[in-house]
């Protein structure tokens, strides 16, 4: 059984130039995208993660990966990882500023991590003003968590 060990790379340092990353990271949010035509069939797994200096990056685990990684990935949760592809963060729906984004293959490897100093929550706080002034014009996305507004507007 392979081992991620350290050190490990920050978010911040994330581009298009290297495939041989290792991070820690924890869930901060997690979804399945459904289809629009049957919202109970989903064909990806979405996420956003942050690292212990705040760095947030959104990853994707496509529907021929889901079965391998449904049950071990949980929201709020930190894990270690490697070996996943990094594709440019484009797209309507975008739930970080990062300009890349994290893929997940059949080469992934995942663990979960003793706890460790990452911050709990990787969101950033917004008032419903400000969203309601995008006019539903923003590339990125809103969501409401715990009653609290949330966006990557900022």
């Amino acid at each position: 059984m392979a081992v991620v060990a350290g050190p490990f790379d920050m978010v911040r340092n994330i581009c298009g130039m290297k495939d041989s990353w290792k991070l820690k990271v924890r869930v901060v949010l997690m979804w399945k995208s459904c289809s629009r035509n049957d919202p109970n069939k989903a064909f990806a797994i979405e996420m956003v993660f942050v690292d212990a200096e705040g760095g947030r990056i959104q990853a994707n685990i496509r529907k021929p990966m889901m079965r391998k990684f449904l049950n071990v990935l949980v929201e709020g949760e930190v894990y270690k990882m490697a070996s996943f592809a990094v594709v440019k963060n484009l797209g309507a729906y975008r739930a970080t500023k990062h300009e890349f984004k994290l893929l997940f293959n059949s080469k992934t490897i995942v663990f979960r991590a003793e706890i460790q100093v990452i911050p709990e929550f990787g969101l950033s706080l917004v008032s419903s003003k400000e969203i309601l002034s995008t006019k539903g014009q923003s590339d990125y996305l809103y969501g409401v968590k715990s009653g609290v507004l949330y966006s990557e507007i900022l």
